[in-house]
């Protein structure tokens, strides 16, 4: 199998669980974009911006893929543990 052919199937498997890509990109980039807006935004530590974002990211495919059984849900809790983790150890 070509890596093309490979690359199609995972696209493929990905629609059926995270839903489609530019709805996704649109509401992720949405949200994004309101949070960044906060005036403590940028005052947060990078772990804990790219934790949320991340979270965001699961929470909108767990949404938008009609899977909210999938890994998407405990993904974004392992973003957020490990935010936990670095904000409780500084």
């Amino acid at each position: 199998m070509s890596r093309v052919r490979d690359i199609r199937d995972i696209l493929l498997a990905r629609s059926e669980t995270h839903g489609d890509f530019s709805l996704e990109a649109r509401a992720v980039s949405a949200i994004h974009e309101e949070l960044a807006a906060l005036p403590s935004w940028h005052d947060l530590p990078p772990e804990l911006r790219h934790a949320i974002y991340m979270t965001i990211l699961k929470l909108v495919r767990a949404a938008n893929g009609g899977d909210p059984t999938g890994d998407s849900l405990a993904d974004a809790i392992g973003y957020l543990t490990l935010a936990r983790a670095r904000s409780v150890s500084e």
